[in-house]
């Protein structure tokens, strides 16, 4: 490892020594509207799945706004770096 100090993004001074790689155990990467984009809204896209996976009662997309919108925040809240 260096014992360099390198400037990292947004000027945090970081010391290369500092970094293990083989502490490394995942790595989350945020694509969703860079690299990914949804042709159509998200709401739709679960509806048609759940219409496509033959439910017995798929959900529409105005039931399922305030489902997922709880379901995120729960998620956010369990799992702070989630999304």
């Amino acid at each position: 490892m260096l014992n360099a100090r390198t400037t990292g993004r947004r000027g945090l001074v970081v010391a290369a020594s500092a970094f293990d790689p083989k502490k490394i155990r995942a790595i989350s990467l945020d694509v969703t509207g860079t690299i990914l984009v949804h042709a159509e809204p998200i709401m739709k896209t679960y509806a048609d799945c759940a219409v496509w996976a033959r439910l017995p009662s798929p959900p529409t997309e105005t039931e399922l706004k305030p489902a997922f919108k709880a379901a995120y925040k729960q998620m956010h809240f369990d799992y702070p770096c989630f999304g």
